[in-house]
């Protein structure tokens, strides 16, 4: 579990395919104390060291999460890294699971003087976890939604979040991994089974 609250932006240092699945290397700083086993959100997606050399750590990547995020469109330069939640933290963000919903197409960007407004066209079924002032992670970022319509949301970022992150890099026609509140998900579960009248 994660807060999107992200620790460091990182290189991606190598990719190839072994064994039928995608397997990323990302030399992290020494600040970053992880070990074989560990669960990172790299991006947003929560992925298991599998590998560790010195400051290198090595991902696999199967198939199912390439379907679902932004790796099986095209290996990014850069991700964002956050590592998972102690008992105890501060929940600075809001909660993630590190499981991508879809992908969503970066639409327009409007560059203020001391924000960037970005909207992101995503598929309409997921419209229902999406409120005005809700929360959403983009690429494992904790954002706040601004506007939001049944395919398309614009959230506004300030200097802090796109120096320290990848998104103040992005570009019309970016790709980016979304997962909507997972508290959203929950609430819209029972109303339809209370509508459509299940146990």
């Amino acid at each position: 579990m994660f807060t999107g609250i992200v620790e460091k932006k990182v290189n991606i240092k190598k990719s190839n395919f072994k064994n039928n699945l995608l397997e990323i290397c990302l030399d992290i700083p020494s600040s970053i104390k992880t070990k074989v086993g560990d669960s990172i959100s790299v991006s947003g997606c929560c992925l298991t060291v599998s590998k560790k050399v010195g400051h290198t750590i090595y991902f696999q990547i199967m198939k199912e999460t390439m379907n679902k995020t932004i790796f099986g469109k095209k290996i990014p330069k850069e991700v964002n890294i956050e590592q998972a939640l102690l008992l105890g933290d501060r929940l600075g963000g809001h909660i993630i699971t590190g499981h991508i919903d879809c992908v969503g197409v970066v639409k327009k960007i409007v560059d203020n003087k001391n924000e960037k407004d970005i909207t992101i066209k995503f598929s309409k079924e997921f419209s229902d976890f999406l409120i005005k002032k809700g929360s959403i992670a983009i690429d494992g970022v904790s954002l706040t939604v601004a506007n939001c319509g049944t395919s398309s949301f614009t959230v506004s970022l300030v200097p802090h979040t796109l120096k320290i992150t990848t998104l103040g890099t992005l570009k019309i026609g970016d790709c980016v991994n979304l997962e909507f509140d997972i508290v959203s998900k929950h609430i819209v579960k029972l109303i339809k089974k209370q509508i459509n009248g299940k146990k």
